[in-house]
């Protein structure tokens, strides 16, 4: 099994950008026939979102997102950290 671990630099509440990120990752992943890749802890929303994880609407979002990632994940299995 060939693992992957993806450091990345995530923006606290920057989906968009946090999303690119994670499937540029997630492509390179694939390319290199990767297995498993592995994100580090609340890649989705930056680290760390204190009181922004009260709000539904932000939690809401996070999960779309996942979702997103989701889709985007044809021959790599992603460990990804999200509230």
């Amino acid at each position: 099994m060939k693992i992957a671990l993806a450091q990345i630099n995530c923006h606290i509440g920057n989906f968009e950008y946090n999303y690119k990120k994670i499937t540029e990752k997630i492509q390179l992943a694939e390319k290199d026939s990767v297995d498993l890749i592995v994100f580090p802890e609340l890649a989705i929303t930056g680290y760390p979102p204190l009181d922004l994880l009260e709000n539904n609407d932000f939690i809401d979002k996070s999960l779309a997102y996942l979702n997103k990632i989701a889709i985007s994940c044809n021959k790599v299995s992603a460990i990804i950290g999200a509230p």
